[in-house]
């Protein structure tokens, strides 16, 4: 059973501690999340175990839109390269058609 965080425990700390089965079904969720995510510089990564929520939770946010649009049908390009600027959208994608 997963006792509740202290107020010093960051997100990642506690998901990567707590133990029972909801909190072992949600990390094997996420690891089959994260291995679909084409992330080879390992930057997701870095950022999803982050002590900053800031960084945390946009990763996370990331991984599950990811596995949300790609089970919808849509073909994502992580980081594409946009013509004319030197921004690099995290993830644009295309209905299936």
């Amino acid at each position: 059973m997963a006792r509740r965080p202290d107020t010093t425990e960051d997100s990642f700390a506690f998901l990567n501690r707590a133990s029972g089965i909801v909190w072992e079904r949600l990390r094997e969720q996420l690891d089959a999340w994260y291995a679909a995510f084409p992330d080879d510089d390992g930057d997701l990564r870095r950022r999803f175990r982050s002590a900053d929520p800031r960084q945390h939770f946009a990763a996370w946010w990331e991984i599950y839109l990811h596995a949300l649009l790609t089970a919808l049908g849509y073909k994502l390009t992580v980081h594409p390269t946009v013509p004319g600027t030197k921004g690099h959208p995290r993830l644009p994608g295309r209905a299936r058609r």
